[in-house]
């Protein structure tokens, strides 16, 4: 997976990022012919989209994401003493510029939702679409879009874990698909590729991931401990 090194207002980074097409997990630029899906990650976790990555109805098109500053193996000096969602945007805006990306539809998730809408505002034309898996403020963020004139649809995914991606892809991996493919014709749709892999799939095999287990490990099976409270007084 190769890196870039870009300079932005925060200073110089090297991006560490992912393109899969539909013939390569791994590619080294994106096919110029099908449209582009910007996978913006969560806090911490930059191998959330494997779920994604690894599935063929979404690899018709190019799949790109990235290491944030200070996550996976993206290379920076520091976190400036002021960096907010309006300096990671620079940060992929200038991201996006080096490596020449057409327009795209993003897809955030967590913490990336904050950039993915900062950069919306910054460089609207830039954001074909913007899907968005969150738990917090959703509501008023779709009434405010829609006051905005914005075209705004929400689904709720009852009782699902914060990373609904990874949990719920199948239902996850429809909605992002049909946005993508609303405002394109049958023809123009890329037929579904064969033998697709995540790029992460040898990694996750090597730390104990296996495809076919399902549902071995139980929430009973798990115990979580917390220090018991002393009151001195």
């Amino acid at each position: 997976m190769p890196s870039i090194e870009i300079s932005s207002p925060t200073g110089k980074i090297k991006f560490h990022y992912t393109i899969s097409t539909p013939s390569c997990a791994d590619a080294d630029k994106i096919d110029p012919e099908i449209p582009v899906l910007l996978f913006f990650h969560a806090l911490a976790f930059h191998t959330v989209f494997h779920s994604q990555f690894s599935d063929p109805l979404l690899r018709k098109f190019n799949l790109v994401t990235f290491d944030l500053r200070w996550h996976g193996d993206t290379e920076c000096d520091g976190v400036p003493e002021k960096y907010g969602q309006e300096e990671a945007a620079e940060d992929i805006i200038a991201l996006i510029t080096t490596l020449r990306l057409p327009p795209c539809h993003f897809v955030a998730l967590d913490l990336g939702t904050m950039i993915a809408l900062q950069i919306a505002v910054i460089l609207p034309h830039q954001v074909l679409s913007l899907f968005i898996m969150s738990h917090v403020c959703l509501e008023e963020l779709m009434n405010s879009l829609q006051e905005a004139g914005v075209d705004v649809t929400m689904e709720i995914v009852a009782n699902a874990p914060h990373y609904l991606c990874l949990d719920y892809a199948n239902d996850v991996n429809i909605m992002i698909y049909e946005l993508v493919t609303h405002s394109m014709t049958k023809e123009s749709i890329p037929p579904t590729p064969t033998n697709v892999i995540s790029p992460w799939d040898a990694i996750l095999r090597e730390y104990g991931w296996k495809p076919d287990r399902v549902n071995e490990l139980d929430d009973d099976d798990l115990t979580v401990s917390f220090p018991t409270w002393v009151d001195n007084k």
